[in-house]
């Protein structure tokens, strides 16, 4: 006897309705290989879902309902739900190492957690029960459907292990009928201790490996740096983005600036041809070292030459430090600098 609420404990066992799950007795599945032989063949349809109203299946003489065909749904392990929905938002070495990102994983947490209250059209929840042998969970697939001819109503109810309770059935008829208005069904989560979206958080981790989005973005960039990403395996691209490193904005931006500082722009050398020429040439300095010259016995016809040889040495010594690979202290005023810069609140939040 079905033991989870949607279920009614004593199934009509006379009579299909929507809603019934039948197991894959070789009967059924006999039948189906003669119309339907992929249908028949794929082991992960596990149990089939009755969707023709419960209304045309009644056998009113005892011998043939109204409907002409019933209509059958598969039914598959909700994981493959999980691994479905996600291939939509996967890269291809995301669904070859069952790698989903963090804004992925939360997309699919929601989705789960209507496809378990039975909220998201195109699927039905049915909760494992190990009474009738639904294990693990499953869902109905609505769209993947196939119809047999109502002659084949006796071996379809032969094969009837459970059958929705009436408010399941209203729920299943308004998924597949795009009803616009809500069915009051009993949430799932008022009849379990876990709520909803531990349960379907669970789906997804034992499914997955959910990796932050940053990280995958910064190990595939790197990853190209180094050439094309076809290069790699996906095992090779999932551990090197598990390795990767995610730095805050600030942070990346220090070591990126310090880096162009140093060995990429010179802003040393810059500010040495700013500075050596003006001073070699500037008459205030050379008539203040002619006027300390002049005061230590130096010549009058000599001071010219004097004041000369000074400012050329001056000016050596001066573009010898002046140099980005001799400057003392470079890198610690470089650093000073850029801390001050990301001292600013304005550059913070600009980071951020």
């Amino acid at each position: 006897m079905p033991t989870h609420y949607i279920f009614e404990d004593e199934p009509d066992n006379n009579s299909l309705c929507q809603g019934d799950v039948l197991r894959r007795t070789e009967e059924l599945v006999a039948e189906l290989q003669k119309y339907f032989p992929y249908y028949a063949a794929h082991a992960d349809y596990r149990f089939f879902l009755v969707l023709t109203q419960s209304c045309d299946l009644v056998r009113r003489d005892g011998v043939r309902c109204n409907a002409d065909y019933i209509s059958l749904a598969a039914v598959r392990s909700i994981d493959d739900v999980v691994r479905l929905e996600a291939a939509k938002g996967q890269e291809p070495w995301q669904a070859a190492t069952n790698v989903i990102s963090m804004r992925l994983r939360a997309k699919l947490s929601q989705l789960l957690d209507r496809v378990i209250d039975n909220n998201e059209p195109g699927y039905f929840y049915l909760h494992q029960d190990a009474s009738i042998g639904l294990q693990p969970e499953c869902c109905a697939f609505l769209p993947l459907s196939v119809s047999l001819r109502a002659q084949h109503y006796p071996l379809c109810l032969a094969a009837k292990v459970a059958q929705l309770t009436e408010p399941f059935q209203a729920k299943l008829g308004w998924l597949l009928g795009h009803m616009y208005s809500r069915v009051g069904t009993s949430e799932w989560s008022m009849h379990n201790q876990d709520k909803v979206s531990k349960v379907s958080q669970g789906y997804l981790d034992r499914n997955f490996v959910a990796i932050d989005d940053k990280q995958i973005d910064e190990g595939i960039a790197e990853i190209k740096g180094q050439g094309p990403l076809t290069d790699k395996s996906p095992e090779d691209i999932k551990q090197y983005i598990i390795k990767t490193k995610v730095l805050p904005r600030k942070d990346k931006f220090k070591a990126r600036a310090v880096y162009l500082l140093q060995d990429q722009l010179k802003p040393v050398e810059k500010i040495r041809k700013k500075v050596v020429g003006p001073i070699r040439s500037d008459e205030d300095i050379k008539e203040a070292i002619s006027v300390i010259l002049a005061s230590n016995g130096v010549p009058e016809d000599k001071l010219l030459t004097c004041c000369e040889e000074i400012l050329k040495k001056v000016s050596e010594k001066l573009g010898s430090l002046l140099s980005d690979e001799k400057m003392p202290g470079r890198k610690e005023v470089i650093l000073a600098i850029l801390n001050g810069l990301l001292q600013d609140s304005q550059i913070t939040n600009i980071l951020k």
